[in-house]
């Protein structure tokens, strides 16, 4: 997107979904990804982060935090749910 590559993206609900590991916790890393969802907001695009050891070892959780950001986006673009 732009000058930045996302984990994942659904264009629909203008969603990016970034998949973190530890590095992301270094400053520099840390401004960069600050820079990235700026960048991405001026596009009206959401991110959505979750860290590796999550995706891995709490998956319901991500599961549930990504189904409540969905359905959040669902009501702000009118999109009708799945049927």
């Amino acid at each position: 997107m732009g000058p930045y590559i996302l984990d994942f993206y659904c264009p629909k609900l203008r969603l990016a979904v970034e998949v973190d590991g530890g590095v992301h916790n270094e400053e520099e890393a840390k401004a960069y990804d600050l820079d990235r969802e700026k960048y991405l907001e001026s596009l009206d695009i959401t991110t959505i982060r979750f860290w590796n050891d999550d995706v891995l070892n709490n998956t319901k959780k991500v599961l549930k935090e990504l189904q409540d950001k969905i359905k959040q986006l669902n009501e702000k673009y009118e999109i009708p749910p799945l049927r």
